[in-house]
């Protein structure tokens, strides 16, 4: 199960990678990469023997909050998110805070979580610009920039 949580953040990472480098402000890119680090890692750092963290240290948990939605502070112009990759990083990291609990109290738990990031990851590819975007269609909210 551990395998599996490890890859499931790996592939949450790299989306999130993924709108890092569409960023117009490189400071957002670095917001988003650091966040990116912090999925990944937490499914590499998994560890049930370590019945108080989880495996997971702090600094990695602290950059996993819902901060990482607003970027870099003092850039002329906000973080480029649509509102579906918006809820989607949030529910990442919510999701990626959630595993090493699973780690500790009950293993079993581990690949829902990760089905549930799973589902989020392919609705956000599913309603993305590229795969929504197409000649003369009008603005959809879903493809539209969040307005932090």
């Amino acid at each position: 199960m551990l395998v599996q949580a490890a890859a499931c953040t790996a592939r949450a990472a790299q989306w999130v990678r993924e709108i890092a480098g569409r960023q117009t402000e490189p400071e957002h890119a670095v917001v988003l990469e650091r966040f990116a680090a912090a999925v990944a890692c937490t499914g590499i750092d998994l560890d049930p023997n370590d019945a108080y963290l989880g495996g997971v240290n702090w600094e990695t948990r602290y950059r996993l909050d819902g901060y990482v939605l607003l970027g870099a502070r003092r850039t002329e112009r906000p973080i480029r998110l649509t509102t579906i990759e918006a809820l989607v990083i949030g529910a990442v990291g919510a999701l990626a805070l959630a595993l090493p609990a699973a780690v500790m109290f009950d293993t079993a738990d581990l690949p829902r979580l990760c089905a549930v990031i799973d589902h989020a990851l392919t609705t956000a590819r599913l309603y993305s610009p590229a795969a929504t975007a197409g000649a003369g269609d009008p603005p959809r909210a879903d493809r539209t920039e969040h307005p932090l």
